[in-house]
């Protein structure tokens, strides 16, 4: 039953074309930091605003849109733990990605510490580092 459910909702969000109201929500790749390259630039030229779980470098960005990376290294864990990192805070990024005025490159270093905790905790935590970006980045518009 739970099949024929979520075809029938596919089928009645296509048909009334409300696939597009939800693309919104979806993260696209132009949304995503992708390059070395990019990640390098980031690096030396950006800021750099972190707490307990979290360090997050940002800079101005050349694209039409803010993009988020993620870096999660070995210290993390294995990989199912930095899967799991990874997974939370491109949630958080999608859901709260209009919160930022402008666009940013944005790359979200996880500490060691990120591992042990939960996912309410990663969303607490990350509210703060973009709180802390959304403040940074109103100061350099001039706003």
């Amino acid at each position: 039953m739970g099949y024929f459910v979520f075809n029938f909702i596919i089928i009645h969000t296509i048909i009334l074309g409300v696939d597009k109201q939800l693309h919104n929500f979806s993260l696209q790749k132009s949304e995503k930091i992708l390059k070395r390259k990019d990640f390098i630039n980031l690096s030396k030229g950006g800021h750099r605003v972190f707490n307990k779980y979290f360090i997050a470098v940002f800079g101005k960005g050349i694209h039409s849109r803010t993009r988020v990376g993620i870096t999660v290294t070995k210290k993390n864990g294995c990989a199912v733990k930095r899967n799991r990192i990874k997974r939370v805070v491109r949630e958080y990024f999608r859901l709260h990605k209009n919160g930022i005025d402008g666009t940013w490159d944005i790359n979200i270093i996880a500490k060691k510490e990120a591992s042990t905790i939960s996912i309410k905790q990663v969303f607490i935590s990350l509210q703060s580092v973009f709180e802390s970006i959304a403040r940074r980045a109103q100061i350099e518009s001039g706003h």
